[in-house]
């Protein structure tokens, strides 16, 4: 039996399909984990929805005077 080859663009295509059917149904799926294995989906998902914030650091000779 020969597989069928799919280009990039069709297993995109797939790949797509299965995550919005599975995004409709994630607060359902959310119910029946466990708080604990809740948190750490919600963790890793984190960086995907909220941008990533970065340090603000004060160097010597910068001003101060933002004129607000």
């Amino acid at each position: 039996m020969e597989l069928e080859q799919k280009t990039t663009k069709e297993i995109r295509t797939v790949l797509k399909s299965v995550i919005n059917k599975e995004l409709l149904n994630i607060e359902t799926l959310f119910e029946g984990l466990p708080p604990k294995e809740r948190l750490e989906i919600i963790v890793k998902l984190i960086p995907y929805v909220l941008p990533k914030v970065d340090n603000v650091n004060y160097s010597l000779g910068e001003t101060t005077d933002w004129g607000i």
